[in-house]
């Protein structure tokens, strides 16, 4: 009895540890870690492919923004949250892709490609900027994402930055407009037809 104990503490320890080992991010042969400060993670990592200051006016506090760094189809994708200067969390989010560091035209992609919990890199990278966009603070229940538990006193939900981008697809497709809620894909919804572009 005494050696299953033992096991299962020794078990318990080393998942722990994995956790705690899961924030960091490894650039070459150095370590990123939480509370590194932006200058230090680009001078390691070098300039991510993709900067979004989606919480950028500091308001509510410290502005976040969130660094992501896309190594090709063969590596994940790695995401840094900052909140002012200082990393807060560390993610991935999915296998990369190849690209050449621009972003298509507007409403260059299949309406269909676009679904909850789609990163707002993807979005860009797949379907181009938005042709109107639009951003504000809302009280949300979801606790979902990467390090996204913006959390206000009281007893009600996060809080939040909403966006809503609108997608033209031509005269021949409706318009899409996308609920973004901290940067992820929250509700697609068509609008009216299209126009030509």
């Amino acid at each position: 009895m005494r050696c299953i104990v033992v096991i299962g503490v020794g078990l318990l320890i080393a998942v722990a540890s994995m956790s705690a080992t899961s924030q960091t991010l490894r650039c070459g042969r150095q370590l990123v870690t939480l509370g590194d400060s932006t200058a230090r993670v680009a001078h390691i990592c070098g300039a991510p492919d993709f900067r979004d200051p989606w919480i950028g006016n500091g308001a509510l506090g410290p502005p976040l923004m969130e660094w992501t760094y896309n190594s090709g189809p063969q590596q994940l994708i790695q995401v840094i949250l900052f909140r002012g200067d200082r990393v807060v969390d560390i993610g991935t989010g999915g296998y990369g892709f190849n690209t050449d560091g621009r972003f298509p035209p507007s409403g260059s992609c299949e309406p269909g490609l676009i679904h909850p919990g789609l990163s707002k890199y993807r979005l860009l990278n797949a379907c181009g900027p938005p042709i109107s966009n639009t951003g504000w603070y809302v009280l949300s229940s979801r606790l979902d994402g990467l390090g996204y538990r913006i959390h206000r006193s009281g007893r009600r939900g996060p809080l939040v930055f909403r966006e809503r981008w609108t997608y033209n697809f031509g005269d021949n497709r409706f318009i899409r407009y996308v609920t973004m809620d901290n940067a992820r894909v929250t509700d697609v919804a068509r609008g009216k037809r299209g126009f030509d572009r």
